[in-house]
C-alpha cells in the first residue's frame, strides 16, 4: 500500500494498493502542501484500520474525526499570526545576511523549539535550558498561555491545543511560514545587493 499524491507516480505503479492524497499540485520542493495532507491520510487509515480490525470503537472513531474536522479552524488561529511570524522573520533574516556561515559557530544561532503539552515536553525544557545556557535565540512554538515556555524562550508562537496525533499540522505552519518568509527576505537581500 502507498499513500502518494502523483496519479501514476513510479510508486503507484509498483503497488498492490494506492491512497492517492489528491493534495494538488505542489510549488516548492519541501513538499509543504503534500506533507500536511499526508499526516491527515495516515490519520484516516489509522481509523479505518483500527476499526476493521476492532482494535477502536465506532464511538472512538466520530471522536477522531469530530478533532480532525476542528483542524481548519484551529489551523485559521496559527494563520494569524502571519504578521508576527513575518517580523520574526525580518529579524532573523538580517542576521543571517550580515554574518553568513559565522553565524552558525556564534552566539545568537536560532532554535526552534516544538513544545506541545506532549511526552516530550519536559525533555524539550531541558533542551531550551542548554540552548539559552549556550546564549542561543529560542523560538518556542507554544500552546497559548504556557508561562513557563514563555519565560523561557525569545519568541513564543502559539499553536493552539488539539488532539495529539493531530498536533503535528498546527505545529508545522508557523515553521512553514518562518522559513517562506525568511526565504522571501533572504531572496531580495540577495537580489538587491
Amino acid at each position: 500500500l502507498t499513500i502518494t499524491n502523483v496519479v501514476g507516480s513510479a510508486l503507484a505503479r509498483e503497488a498492490t494498493g494506492v491512497l492517492y492524497m489528491h493534495a494538488g499540485p505542489e510549488i516548492g520542493v519541501a513538499s509543504t502542501t503534500a506533507f500536511v495532507t499526508m499526516i491527515v491520510s495516515t490519520y484516516l487509515l489509522a481509523l479505518w484500520l483500527g476499526r476493521q480490525r476492532g482494535a477502536i470503537t465506532a464511538e472512538d472513531v466520530k471522536k477522531h474525526i469530530h478533532d480532525l474536522v476542528e483542524i481548519p479552524r484551529l489551523v485559521e488561529t496559527v494563520l494569524e499570526q502571519d504578521g508576527r511570524i513575518a517580523a520574526l522573520a525580518r529579524e532573523l533574516a538580517g542576521g543571517e545576511m550580515k554574518h553568513g556561515p559565522i553565524a552558525l559557530i556564534a552566539d545568537r544561532l536560532p532554535v526552534v523549539a516544538l513544545m506541545p503539552r506532549d511526552g516530550s515536553y519536559d525533555r524539550m525544557l531541558g533542551n531550551i535550558e542548554e540552548v539559552r545556557a549556550r546564549d542561543g535565540l529560542v523560538i518556542a512554538i507554544a500552546h497559548p498561555g504556557d508561562r513557563t515556555v514563555a519565560s523561557k524562550a525569545d519568541h513564543v508562537i502559539d499553536v493552539p491545543l488539539a488532539a495529539e496525533l493531530l498536533l503535528p499540522i498546527l505545529t508545522t505552519i508557523p515553521l512553514q511560514l518562518l522559513a517562506y518568509h525568511i526565504a522571501v527576505r533572504l531572496a531580495k537581500s540577495v537580489t538587491v545587493e
